[in-house]
């Protein structure tokens, strides 16, 4: 029995000395890739431990070079000795202190660093070592000489960012704890050795005491996800972007982006929680599905790619390369670019580049510059990513304008140069608040989302934000509630006034900056303008309810059903043609909702409509009604086919169709006894005709001839030319034109007409008709107006002949 106790206690220190050295392991970890010097020294002035990056600040190749060289700290290192013996006495008072100095390289040169130091010590209160943290200031302590050296009007800027950068050497330690990501370390049998707070709340613990009795095998909702995912760690050491789902403390499914790495037997990695972007791609997708795509009214230029080919594009990118649709669709998109990039690579080369990332699944974000059809460069954000579309890898571009905020850029670059900062250069608004409500200190991105021109014009003009800011003031107490109840806001979405009045919407996440004691000493954080996305989803509204608005009031059963024929949208009519409520309609086959024989034949149709490519016609009798359907196949995604369709009651219809048939063939046998009597007519008119011409040809004319032969005076020869004329006339096809065609001509009107046809001059007219010139003059400007000449310069007798 005592062996059996002694075997107990042995294996309880085997595996306490497993879990020992795997802590040790952990830890060591951390102390090697951390990114700050870390150094363990004695009080004697030599260091014990140190780790590759404080090494590294001193300028020596590793660690162990550090321990064997520097024997006495406060000679070799500080450059101001005195300061050691400083900095341990206020250790010794205040337990640790946060202190700025300048120390000694190995090559004798000058780096500031800051030290964050802490005593440890014995059973008896004695110091048995220093520890602390170190980082290498030297860069920011000469670009705060050099600004203070050039810019003295911004001192007062200066010492608050100082001050800033010192309060971060203390956020830095609590950096993991408070980053909006969950960060976590695992063992290979799923065993949790670390979570910080934000895994913990995606899955709704409070405490890692309470998530670690489970295990993380119990949060994986498919356990052959966590199997995959240690293959793929086992493979290649390390994946990104890993999307899974998992289930919370209280069983509720949330889709997550893992991120990880494997190091000997321990997995440490980062997540993401996705759940709500997830839940709205879906919501937007099924939006798609069901209503209109929103591909053309995108603000940013989307391409369709595939084998390097530009196959689809959408209105924004023909505005925004300045090329029509066909010029585009079909070329390469190496013809919309310069040979080389802002950054000199080669323009096809990177893209290639990226091309491979993006197909191989890796979303690849980066700036492009472009040429546009006049030839002026285009700079842009390109998010480059890979889709499958008909079974085909695609790769889809989304292109943003970004050449104003570039010229933006690149201006403020150009003049600040020498003081390089991300808080000058991000894209967001990032600020820092006092609780009363006024600006300590905003960047130039968030000067420009309220319309002022610079940060310290927007300073200066704001003394209480929440009255002058806000839409809505009681927005800014929700806000400051929240920073005191859990210290962070996230995705805070409200309305707030620019200066020249306008309302924008913007998204706030921010957190309270307290003191030790708990004082809020300021609030600090991003703001984002989303008002484009806002105004987007109302449209997107707006137009579910035009089209839900629409279908309803046609007179058409109008519907909608999935690859498995149950209905997904109904419209008012067909509910009452059912008479029942859409409740009872959605989800529910034909079988479900009328007759078999009638459901029958409707599924023969359905299934015709979704193998069809076109428009499925056919015609169907219930009760004593009849009705045509027009059925077509719908793609519903994700390969999923469905069907929708129109439904009318052509009952009258039909009856007028048969009422029709019947007049028709009544009308077809009176068409054709009126057909018989017009070619009588005609044959009548045509024998008429005949005899007139003959007898004036064989009994009028040959008078009038032998008439000439004799003797007489002008005005008889002037009256026999006349009844010549008019006999002439009477058989001549000018004539008879002009009197159809121009009816309102009086008789007078077409003897002068026809005068004039026949080259006869105004003064000749005249004594022909015994009248004045003038008078002649009148009747020929009034033929002009009949015939639409009084305007023109066309010749009258010419036209006149043309008539013939």
């Amino acid at each position: 029995m005592r062996d059996t106790q002694d075997k107990n206690n042995a294996s309880e220190i085997i595996l306490t000395k497993e879990a020992l050295k795997k802590a040790e392991e952990r830890y060591l970890n951390i102390f090697k890739n951390a990114v700050v010097g870390i150094y363990q020294s004695l009080p004697c002035g030599r260091y014990i431990n140190v780790n590759p990056v404080f090494a590294r600040i001193l300028g020596y190749g590793s660690p162990d070079e550090v321990i064997h060289s520097i024997t006495d700290i406060r000679q070799q290192i500080y450059a101001n000795p005195d300061e050691r013996s400083e900095l341990m006495g206020l250790i010794d008072e205040k337990g640790s202190y946060d202190l700025e100095f300048q120390i000694y390289t190995k090559d004798r040169t000058l780096k500031w660093i800051s030290n964050s130091p802490r005593a440890v010590r014995d059973e008896n209160g004695n110091v048995a070592y220093y520890e602390g943290f170190v980082q290498d200031i030297t860069d920011r302590k000469h670009a705060e000489e050099e600004l203070i050296r050039h810019r003295d009007h911004l001192e007062q800027l200066v010492e608050e960012r100082t001050a800033a950068l010192k309060m971060s050497e203390k956020r830095y330690r609590d950096l993991v704890e408070n980053v909006l990501v969950g960060v976590y370390q695992t063992s290979l049998n799923g065993e949790i050795l670390y979570a910080n707070n934000n895994f913990l709340r995606i899955f709704g613990f409070e405490t890692l005491e309470e998530m670690m009795p489970s295990g993380l095998y119990a949060r994986y909702k498919n356990p052959k996800d966590r199997e995959a995912i240690i293959e793929l760690l086992r493979e290649s050491g390390r994946f990104n972007n890993y999307e899974l789902e998992l289930l919370t403390k209280s069983g509720e499914t949330i889709h997550v982006l893992l991120s990880a790495t494997l190091e000997g037997s321990i997995i440490s990695g980062m997540m993401l929680d996705i759940s709500e972007r997830k839940r709205s791609l879906d919501k937007l997708r099924e939006s798609e599905i069901k209503y209109r795509t929103l591909f053309d009214n995108a603000n940013d230029a989307i391409f369709l790619i595939h084998k390097s080919t530009l196959i689809d594009c959408n209105q924004k990118a023909v505005t925004m390369f300045g090329y029509p649709k066909n010029q585009i669709i079909g070329h390469t998109f190496y013809e919309f670019v310069p040979p080389c990039q802002p950054d000199g690579r080669d323009s096809k080369e990177k893209a290639l580049e990226k091309t491979r990332a993006a197909l191989s699944g890796e979303p690849q974000p980066f700036e492009w510059r472009y040429c546009r059809s006049d030839g002026t460069f285009l700079d842009s954000q390109v998010s480059l990513n890979s889709i499958e579309i008909e079974d085909k890898i695609i790769l889809q571009a989304i292109v943003r304008d970004v050449s104003d905020r570039k010229k933006t850029e690149d201006r403020l670059r150009v003049s600040e140069e020498k003081y390089r900062s991300i808080f000058e250069n991000a894209v967001e608004g990032i600020f820092q608040t006092t609780p009363e409500g006024t600006y300590i200190t905003v960047n130039p991105a968030l000067a420009k989302i309220f319309g002022y021109a610079s940060p310290q014009v927007l300073i200066d003009s704001i003394s209480d934000i929440a009255k002058e800011h806000y839409v809505h003031s009681e927005d800014r107490e929700r806000l400051k509630k929240l920073y005191e109840t859990q210290g962070f806001v996230e995705g805070f979405e409200t309305q707030v006034l620019r200066r020249d009045g306008n309302r924008v919407w913007v998204l706030v996440n921010a957190r309270a900056v307290k003191d030790r004691d708990g004082k809020t000493l300021y609030y600090e954080g991003t703001l984002e303008d989303i008002t484009s996305r806002r105004e987007m989803e109302d449209a997107l509204k707006k137009s579910e309810e035009r089209y839900r608005t629409f279908i309803d009031s046609t007179s058409d059963m109008v519907f909608l059903k999935d690859e498995k024929l149950r209905n997904i949208i109904v419209n008012k009519r067909l509910r009452e043609f059912l008479k029942k409520s859409e409740e009872e309609i959605i989800g529910k086959t034909d079988f479900n909702l009328m007759p078999p024989k009638d459901a029958r034949n409707y599924k023969q149709t359905d299934i015709m409509a979704i193998k069809s490519s076109s428009i499925v016609i056919s015609e169907h009798t219930i009760g004593n009604r009849t009705y045509e359907s027009r059925k077509f196949p719908i793609n519903l995604g994700e390969n999923e086919k469905g069907v929708g369709g129109f439904v009318r009651d052509i009952t009258e219809r039909k009856k007028a169709e048969e009422e029709l048939k019947v007049k028709s063939r009544s009308l077809e046998e009176v068409n054709a006894a009126l057909r018989v009597l017009l070619k009588q007519r005609d044959q009548d008119k045509n024998e008429l005709e005949e005899k007139i011409l003959y007898n004036v040809k064989k009994l009028v004319l040959p008078y009038v001839e032998r008439l000439k032969e004799r003797k007489m005076s002008d005005d008889q020869k002037t009256c026999l030319d006349i009844l010549e004329t008019n006999l002439k006339n009477i058989i001549s096809p000018f004539v008879q034109k002009m009197v159809f065609i121009y009816s309102n001509f009086t008789a007078t009107e077409i003897l002068v007409a026809n005068f004039i046809r026949d080259g006869k001059t105004i003064k000749e007219i005249a004594k022909v008709f015994r009248v004045s010139e003038n008078a002649v003059n009148r009747h020929r400007q009034n033929i002009r107006n009949k015939l639409g000449l009084n305007k023109q310069k066309v010749n009258l007798k010419a036209y006149l002949m043309s008539m013939k």
